[in-house]
């Protein structure tokens, strides 16, 4: 399997689990941890279009 679909799959596993936790926990503290995580979801699809396009840069960068 090829980086690339490696990474969406972790991450759409990622977001799947958000998603269930959004909908199972009530606490507001756990809800707002759950929206701090989401926040980066954008930064996960850029670095996803950077590895879909064969760029030399690596996931690391996600976290710069």
């Amino acid at each position: 399997m090829s980086d690339y679909k490696e990474y969406v799959n972790a991450v759409n596993k990622l977001f799947d689990c958000v998603n269930i936790m959004k909908k199972k926990w009530d606490s507001q503290d756990n809800l707002s941890h759950l929206a701090n995580i989401e926040d980066y979801k954008q930064d996960v699809i850029d670095v996803s279009k950077k590895l879909k396009n064969g760029s030399n840069n690596k996931v690391e960068e996600l976290g710069q």
